[in-house]
């Protein structure tokens, strides 16, 4: 019995021995002494619920309900409250969190703090929120986190910033950390209280001992105010406090900043630092380093390396092993296919329009347009406007498929309407000549004028290309030059210097065509 107290009595357990100070976190080496000692006194309710201490500490979860459950029968608060817990959680016993509220009542009517704000927090969330419940059970319990769970409740559930504020400040008075944080947030965005970096920097700075990625925010703050030497050593104490976002912060300084000296061998040891901290998009950063030669020697195959890692820790990095292929000398195109392919596979839209694109072009793999018409849908069912544009040229000019100019108007107003202004500017062609549609030269005039003020490469093409559209196009598009753009010259369907540079006006300023 004097074993297991020593090393399983819980602090907080009012039927403890006077003598034993307790222990908040439990050893696992309780449990052989613990189930000794209840062996020998079965009906003893302390020692039923330090056994579920220390079975619970060792992983045993279910044999440790069933210790809590006997020591709440035998009339331990304690276990009571642990039970509850089970419930709520499905440790050790079948989820129930109504049971678990019931039983949590009875500690808390007692005057067990933990209960109390446990019920508050269950009220807190759906399905079951009432947010008076929750303030009645928690405002019952004055303790730093009582007062933290306050503010939550008036700033997320009544959302009231102001009184949010005012439990945050008492929680601040009893020196609780995450309170520091939500007053830091408070002030930083002005949430309750008028914006005030100055002042959300002095409550960030306490916080930062248990919230090491509040640096970030200070160290901004001071950038901002042009401060270079108050943001790295802020950037620098975040890092030492175990947060991978102010390590990748401070890489992107020395690689990138204009207000001091850029050290890309800095650089990359930061981002290692990153990475080492849990940050695995660094790797992808160290690979472009080697890929671009900045700070370290030239390496694309070891920037193959990093991006691969990349990959393999869940980053979307597939395009970016795939170009480095591409980029080595001399090229892979078939190990860069197989990447591309991946990242397809992967869910990636873009890689599958690129997937699309190599088997068109022979590029890696084998010229297949059957294929990368198969490809091309993928990636405009997943929403990528380029591949639904590159789908209408496949229907008409009838490659990989039966020529079919309805269809490819179809998938040429897709991509326009996603933003794709390609899109806009093939189906223009198709109402200038009639193909596939009744021929309507204003209404390609107007597709044509929106592709060319929202596409700069639309616009250059149509100045080189112009006169492969048709003669009555071109005319009514210099009518409309002339009504729009102050165009001057004949109207001969002619595109000289004078219409040319109407046309750049045109594509400068997107203005609202009128017929």
């Amino acid at each position: 019995m004097a074993a297991c107290d020593l090393l399983s009595a819980d602090p907080a357990d009012k039927q403890k021995p006077a003598t034993i100070k307790g222990e908040a976190k439990v050893s696992v080496t309780a449990v052989p002494p613990c189930i000794v000692a209840v062996e020998n006194d079965p009906q003893n309710a302390r020692l039923n619920y330090q056994a579920g201490r220390a079975l619970y500490e060792a992983g045993d979860h279910s044999r440790a309900f069933y210790y809590f459950d006997r020591a709440h029968t035998l009339g331990s608060a304690r276990a009571t409250v642990r039970m509850a817990d089970a419930y709520m959680s499905g440790s050790g016993t079948v989820k129930d969190q109504e049971k678990a509220v019931e039983i949590y009542k009875l500690a808390a009517i007692q005057g067990d703090a933990h209960a109390a704000l446990q019920i508050g927090r269950y009220f807190m969330e759906e399905p079951s929120r009432n947010l008076d419940q929750a303030v009645h059970w928690i405002s019952g319990v004055e303790t730093a986190e009582s007062f933290l769970l306050l503010g939550d409740v008036y700033r997320v559930g009544y959302e009231n910033d102001a009184i949010a504020l005012k439990w945050y400040l008492k929680a601040a008075e009893l020196k609780e950390h995450a309170a520091y944080k939500r007053l830091g947030d408070a002030y930083y965005d002005g949430m309750g209280a008028p914006q005030d970096r100055a002042e959300a920097v002095k409550w960030y700075q306490l916080a930062s001992e248990q919230f090491p990625e509040v640096c970030l925010r200070i160290a901004g703050h001071y950038q901002v105010e042009g401060n270079v030497g108050e943001t790295i050593k802020w950037l620098e104490r975040g890092v030492s406090r175990g947060d991978a976002t102010s390590a990748e912060a401070l890489a992107r300084i020395y690689r990138f900043s204009k207000t001091t000296e850029k050290n890309f061998t800095k650089a990359m040891s930061w981002y290692q630092k990153a990475f080492e901290l849990g940050d695995d998009s660094a790797l992808t950063s160290m690979g472009e380093l080697y890929q671009s030669g900045e700070g370290v020697e030239k390496d694309i195959q070891r920037a193959i390396e990093y991006y691969q890692q990349a990959v393999e820790k869940g980053e979307k990095s597939h395009w970016r092993v795939a170009y480095a292929y591409e980029s080595l000398s001399p090229r892979d195109d078939r190990a860069a296919f197989e990447w591309h392919k991946k990242g397809a596979e992967a869910g990636d839209s873009s890689a599958m329009s690129t997937v699309a694109e190599r088997y068109r072009d022979g590029m890696g793999v084998e010229k297949n347009p059957k294929e990368a018409l198969v490809w091309f849908r993928k990636a405009a069912d997943a929403g990528n406007a380029h591949a639904m544009n590159q789908l209408g040229l496949l229907y008409g000019s009838g490659s990989g498929t039966k020529l079919n100019y309805v269809e490819a108007g179809r998938w040429y107003e897709k991509a326009g309407a996603a933003g794709e202004q390609w899109g806009n500017s093939n189906l223009a062609i198709l109402f200038a000549r009639g193909m596939g549609v009744k021929k309507d030269t204003w209404l390609a005039v107007d597709l044509q004028e929106l592709a060319m003020a929202e596409s700069d490469d639309v616009c250059s093409t149509f100045k080189t290309n112009w006169n492969e559209w048709p003669r009555d196009f071109l005319k009514a598009l210099q009518s409309r030059l002339a009504h729009l753009y102050a165009y001057k010259g004949p109207v001969d369907g002619k595109f000289g210097t004078g219409s040319l540079a109407a046309v750049d006006a045109m594509c400068q300023e997107r203005v609202t065509a009128v017929q």
